[in-house]
């Protein structure tokens, strides 16, 4: 029999044992938390008022706080409405050509509720056209070199269905004896030079597909309250992450996404391939070129395309940059039978809505591709680029799209990146302070396979911990281009690239979001300038309060500087002051100064009326400092008609 002493002495040495394994195990795992720390929490919305006295935070670190706002906060519900409906079918586009995976076909019944008796169809198919050299000198073209293209010689002729082998791009002519009616289909056939490429790869568990699906101007939040359905979708059945600070770095779509495109900003994309607004950007260092050199068979679409990330106010590409290149197939079906016209895009192509058309295309190059390794950017800007409410329209198309490729296998070997570059930028939500930040807080998702969540799971913790840091386009390239090499995701390869970064002494401004971000990151460590930062609080500031004036009128003066050499631009005055808040930089931020005031001013001038935001730095000096850009938060239509500088039309009231 043990004697009753020597037990106690046994258990006390064995609770001993046990308190002093749990504190090595809690020691190694506050040691390991930058490298796996898991943080798959919902976010957890209170009615806020927006001030400075936020008890909740969305990101709350010694670098950065962005606070917690509710989707349907008080200050921002009047905004949100039911907009006018879309209504794309009409006597004059009625449903009688449709379209699938392989074929174009005839439907008898809309034909015969239509009463179109003696109805012959044919089709004609057209693809671009490369320019020849001698129009594009040393990189630069004089005139829209990517709208080129080119029609087959005769419109085939069809009864009730055709199969469509070899063509992309078709428009299609039906005729009664009174009337004409034209439609136009895309497809996406195995083109028979990539059959014979290096790009004929079969997808495997050593290679993923990334798939880039965009929606224009549309913030985290205004995804809550416009595409819940679509929402509950990539939450439930694709076990999205959401990534909560994620926090554009530019103005519009071009500057935010040339950083997840290139790693560059705009100025350092100038500085590296693009001198001039004439210079095309066929020698840019997209990631496409990554993927393409890697195998991978590439894709770029995006509809209202006169408005185009690489068209507008520029000159695009010289040759096609991707393997499926949708451009000349949306100009020219939006330019001939587009309606439904609201500011800047046309809603319908024919009888569809043209995001569904673009859906559409995208979802026959994964179907025909889902064989192989792919990299595909779609973007879509029709339905939400100009106004809050629209995107909603689109909410049970964009669910019944994510579903349709999850039904048929798609997600088993893709990641998914769902996401926006900003918030919207203009009208009277964005004079409110929830408006101005979600502005600069568009959405961003992730997916993955089941597969892929198991095998590199600390990739995916990593992940999830940076769901609650501040993370940026430039953080996106770096993720993206971690995905073309997934050795590196393992737990060798990411320990390998944490002491790599922990060994440097300016950290890069991109970090992959499969490596942990510190807590301690700041807008200036991330690439973030002081008028994009989403990480201050403010407090509001009298209108009439001598330094907010003095700041006003030194955005305007900074404006005028940049138009005065443009004769046809009005010289601006200041009319008023519609808001004025001054940040604060708590007192736990790192690398704080407070021997500086940063004030975010919202004014109007005239004339033309244009509303302005900026952050002006005042400094003890009693001088003011422009922190990055101007911001325009109503439209300016055609008062810049007479522009043709994209970084200066929104300052330019035309005389």
């Amino acid at each position: 029999m043990v004697p009753a002493k020597k037990c106690n002495l046994n258990l006390r040495l064995l609770l001993l044992f046990i308190f002093g394994i749990l504190v090595v195990w809690i020691v190694l795992q506050i040691d390991i938390e930058e490298n796996s720390l898991e943080a798959d929490v919902e976010p957890h919305f209170q009615p806020t008022e927006m001030t400075l006295k936020l008890s909740e935070f969305l990101i709350n670190t010694k670098g950065c706080r962005i606070p917690a706002m509710e989707p349907f906060d008080p200050s921002i519900n009047k905004f949100v409405f039911e907009d006018e409906p879309i209504i794309c079918e009409t006597e004059k586009y009625p449903p009688i050509v449709y379209s699938n995976f392989t074929h174009v076909y005839l439907d008898p019944v809309a034909i015969s509720a239509y009463n179109l008796t003696n109805l012959t169809c044919c089709f004609v198919p057209f693809w671009r056209v490369t320019a020849d050299a001698a129009e594009v000198v040393d990189g630069v073209a004089h005139h829209d070199i990517d709208t080129l293209h080119r029609y087959h010689n005769q419109c085939i002729e069809f009864e009730e269905a055709e199969k469509i082998e070899n063509y992309e791009f078709i428009k299609v002519t039906c005729s009664t004896e009174n009337r004409t009616f034209v439609d136009y289909h895309s497809f996406t056939p195995l083109r028979h030079h990539l059959k014979h490429q290096k790009k004929n790869r079969p997808i495997d568990t050593d290679h993923v597909n990334v798939m880039i699906i965009g929606v224009d101007a549309v913030s985290r939040l205004n995804l809550y309250r416009q595409m819940p359905a679509t929402l509950d979708y990539l939450k439930n059945k694709l076990k999205v992450v959401e990534m909560f600070g994620y926090n554009k770095v530019a103005d519009n779509t071009f500057p935010n996404l040339v950083p997840v495109l290139s790693g560059l900003s705009e100025k350092e994309l100038s500085e590296s391939c693009w001198p001039t607004t004439k210079h095309t950007f066929d020698k840019c260092p997209f990631l496409w070129k990554n993927y393409s050199n890697s195998g991978y068979i590439t894709c770029f679409a995006e509809d209202a395309s006169w408005m185009g990330i690489f068209n507008y106010l520029k000159s695009s590409f010289w040759k096609q940059p991707t393997d499926y290149y949708w451009r000349i197939f949306n100009k020219k079906a939006e330019d001939e039978i587009g309606h439904q016209k609201r500011m800047n895009a046309k809603l319908c192509i024919g009888r569809r809505l043209t995001f569904e058309v673009l859906l559409d295309y995208a979802e026959k190059f994964y179907l025909s591709t889902r064989e192989n390794r792919t990299f595909s950017l779609i973007w879509e800007s029709s339905l939400s680029h100009d106004f809050l409410n629209l995107p909603k329209f689109g909410d049970s198309y964009y669910r019944g799209f994510f579903k349709r490729l999850d039904s048929k296998g798609v997600f088993n070997n893709s990641v998914l990146v769902f996401m926006s570059d900003h918030g919207i930028r203009w009208g009277d939500i964005r004079n409110t302070y929830q408006g101005h930040l979600e502005e600069r807080l568009p959405f961003l998702y992730f997916s993955f396979p089941e597969w892929f969540r198991k095998k590199y799971s600390i990739a995916i913790r990593n992940l999830k911990y940076n769901s609650r840091r501040l993370t940026t386009p430039f953080d996106l390239h770096e993720t993206l281009l971690h995905l073309l090499d997934l050795g590196g995701l393992s737990k060798e390869g990411l320990n390998r690239k944490i002491n790599y970064l922990k060994h440097r002494v300016v950290k890069p401004k991109g970090i992959s979001l499969f490596l942990p971000i510190s807590s301690e990151r700041t807008c200036a460590e991330a690439g973030v300038t002081e008028h994009w930062c989403s990480c201050h609080q403010t407090v509001s500031v009298a209108l009439n309060d001598s330094t907010v004036i003095e700041a006003s009128n030194s955005v305007v003066a900074y404006m005028n500087g940049l138009i005065e050499q443009f004769k046809q631009c009005a010289k601006l005055q200041l009319h008023r002051v519609m808001n004025a808040r001054l940040e604060q930089t708590l007192p736990h931020i790192k690398n704080s100064d407070r021997a500086v005031q940063d004030y975010i001013v919202t004014l109007e001038v005239q004339p033309g009326g244009g509303t302005f935001e900026a952050t002006v730095r005042h400094s003890t000096n009693n001088t003011f400092n422009l922190m990055g850009t101007v911001s325009r938060t109503n439209t300016y239509g055609k008062h810049k008609s007479c522009m043709d500088n994209y970084h200066l039309e929104l300052y330019c009231y035309c005389l």
